[in-house]
């Protein structure tokens, strides 16, 4: 029964959503173990939650899940939990500075702090994600049309095959830094750092350096952009980072992403 309300949960009102999340909550806090099936619908509500502007629910749900898997010795629980914890940490770069420091493939420095003044894309990516390579034409127009008017764009890409990164970036022809993320061991790279479980990921940061969309891609990103560089206002004070996570945060729902990436083992 909960599962089914979990699944409905984008289609009804915040009453009912709430209602089902305290269910969800108070079922897993009365189980003697989780099962996979347990933290899974407890996981699926957490993802759903992340659909809406408030993403504490969320977060709680990501972190009461964390907590009851703590002391599980089961491997595949602890595999899970990376993943509970790489959301968290997803989660809580909105309204942060969002700390890159990098080479691009070029042999390029990427620091963040090079980018003060300017609004910036960072958007993960691989080869192999459908919705990415078809989210690219978009993004190109977007940049092309700002980038004068201060957007930048940083690729990170998730290809675990360099030559297929290659082949597809000779003929994509990408006019912005792209950052192959191919640590040695998973846990280092910033795919685990900044928490991307799912293909595409498209962050938005203010000219602070600060995450203000987790979800800038497709519609959004356009009436993100749209915000920033079409609309008059007053001349006024400078906002803040968190005056403007506050006015980008109010989201749409994500669109189609690829299924969630395995942490290794």
């Amino acid at each position: 029964t909960i599962s089914s309300s979990v699944s409905l949960m984008t289609f009804v009102g915040e009453d009912s959503q709430q209602k089902t999340l305290e269910q969800v909550h108070e079922f897993l806090k009365g189980r003697e173990e989780l099962s996979i099936q347990d933290t899974q619908t407890g996981m699926l509500a957490a993802a759903m939650l992340e659909l809406q502007p408030d993403k504490q629910p969320a977060r709680d749900t990501y972190q009461l899940l964390c907590d009851l898997l703590e002391n599980d010795s089961r491997e595949e629980m602890q595999s899970l939990r990376l993943n509970l914890q790489a959301s968290i940490r997803r989660l809580n770069l909105l309204g942060n500075k969002f700390d890159l420091q990098a080479t691009s493939l070029d042999g390029r420095e990427i620091r963040i702090d090079d980018y003060a003044g300017k609004f910036v894309i960072v958007d993960f990516f691989a080869s192999w994600c459908e919705p990415c390579l078809t989210d690219m034409p978009h993004l190109k127009e977007q940049f092309a049309k700002y980038q004068d008017r201060g957007l930048a764009v940083i690729a990170i890409s998730l290809d675990t095959d360099a030559q297929a990164l290659d082949k597809y970036l000779q003929q994509a022809e990408l006019p912005w830094p792209v950052i192959h993320d191919n640590a040695e061991d998973p846990l280092d790279r910033l795919q685990m750092k900044f928490g991307v479980l799912h293909l595409p990921t498209v962050l938005l940061l203010n000219k602070a350096g600060a995450v203000v969309s987790l979800e800038a891609r497709g519609a959004e990103l356009e009436r993100l952009t749209a915000r920033l560089f079409e609309t008059p206002t007053l001349a006024e004070p400078q906002a803040t980072a968190t005056d403007e996570a506050d006015q980008a945060t109010d989201v749409e729902p994500a669109q189609e992403t690829e299924s969630l990436i395995e942490p290794a083992k």
